[in-house]
């Protein structure tokens, strides 16, 4: 099965669950939380499930410096005003691929 079709299984079942839970379920504090936590993980896997296009075209690069700031943002709260633009700053300059299948040293032999 594919896997944007798995997320979206998992996402609405969990919506299924915590919608379920919070209107039969019993009143203790401990449903209460089970309830909020799977409508909370429920509605961002049907985000991911709705963006899984897009996201499966971003390079793994970005993953590993995206987790990277937010430790480091968690960590020392201030640094977000520096460190939240600097990925955006690292995303944009960002080597590209040439569009026309030409590589720089085809270029240089011609």
């Amino acid at each position: 099965m594919p896997r944007r079709i798995t997320i979206g299984i998992i996402g609405w079942l969990l919506l299924f669950v915590g919608v379920g839970l919070y209107f039969f379920g019993p009143e203790q504090d401990t449903w209460r939380m089970v309830c909020s936590g799977c409508i909370r993980v429920g509605a961002l896997m049907f985000a991911l499930w709705l963006a899984y296009r897009h996201l499966s075209r971003v390079p793994v690069w970005l993953y590993g410096c995206t987790v990277t700031v937010l430790i480091l943002i968690a960590a020392r709260p201030k640094w977000a005003f520096f460190l939240g633009p600097l990925i955006v700053v690292v995303w944009l300059v960002r080597p590209r691929p040439n569009r026309s299948g030409d590589s720089r040293e085809k270029r240089a032999e011609r």
